[in-house]
């Protein structure tokens, strides 16, 4: 039996923590006497978690602020032990398993280091990384590959690494014309649906223009969620500059029209 007390009072006393530590604050946390909404997660309750600290810490590089990615790099490490913790508690598996396998998959995928295999750069690298993947989890197809991708990926990031790994064996347009061309077709096809009052249907060929246009991004070299992002910044700073335009006057939204508000929308614009 641990004496948590006397460990708890050396982690108090501590100005510098180590790795090792972090293993013990979370023993503790998850101890009879430690918190009481940490000991009753599970894997389940604090999943999407991982995914709003993956996020922050890209934030935090955005902007880079070397604090903020200190802050959220922790609470994204943190994640990890987290799960762990949480895994050795209901006997599943414990933290030395995921080291054990993180360092095997390193050394296997790195055959450009490990091994007698060179990468003249980052391309070649890159692709003896996914040679070794493929062997290693048996891909044999490239469906297989494209179905190893988390379903819960951003759906535009998604699109785009599968539009990529079709790609690579030639499924791919011969250039950025012919996707716009593409892209042309799955509008008409949308205007179609939402002329005749199919809303399923333009909901389905919405998702095809969706898929067309980060094809196009993939073409471009760009990211599409990046696209996005700069597009949304975009908006909310224009809106911005609308509401302080209606604030000014005095008046509610409402006393204004679609094309008053616009002509200030357009006026954010022109400023930019």
């Amino acid at each position: 039996m641990e004496d948590y007390k006397l460990i708890k009072q050396e982690l108090k006393a501590k100005d510098n923590y180590t790795f090792d530590d972090l293993i013990k604050i979370m023993k503790v946390l998850m101890s009879p006497k430690g918190c009481p909404w940490d000991r009753v997660q599970t894997h389940e309750s604090i999943r999407i978690n991982a995914i709003e600290e993956a996020y922050e810490v890209v934030d935090a590089i955005d902007q880079k602020d070397k604090t903020k990615i200190i802050e959220e790099l922790g609470d994204y490490l943190l994640q990890s032990i987290f799960h762990c913790a949480i895994a050795e508690r209901d006997k599943e598996f414990e933290l030395q398993d995921v080291l054990n396998t993180l360092c095997q998959k390193l050394v296997f995928r790195h055959t450009h280091v490990f091994s007698d295999e060179k990468a003249q750069d980052d391309k070649v690298a890159l692709q003896n990384w996914n040679n070794a993947k493929a062997i290693e989890k048996s891909l044999k197809t490239v469906t297989q590959d494209i179905k190893e991708l988390p379903k819960y990926f951003p759906q535009l990031l998604r699109a785009q690494k599968v539009q990529k790994k079709a790609a690579s064996v030639g499924f791919d347009f011969d250039n950025i014309n012919q996707m716009v061309e593409k892209l042309d077709e799955e509008v008409a096809e949308l205007k179609a649906e939402l002329k005749e009052g199919n809303i399923q249907n333009a909901k389905n060929e919405l998702g095809d223009c969706l898929f067309s246009l980060v094809n196009i991004s993939r073409k471009l070299k760009a990211d599409s969620e990046l696209c996005l992002k700069k597009s949304t910044d975009k908006f909310i700073n224009r809106f911005e500059q609308v509401e302080k335009a209606v604030k000014i006057s005095g008046q509610d939204f409402s006393k204004f029209s679609l094309q008053e508000l616009d002509d200030f929308y357009k006026k954010a614009k022109e400023k930019e």
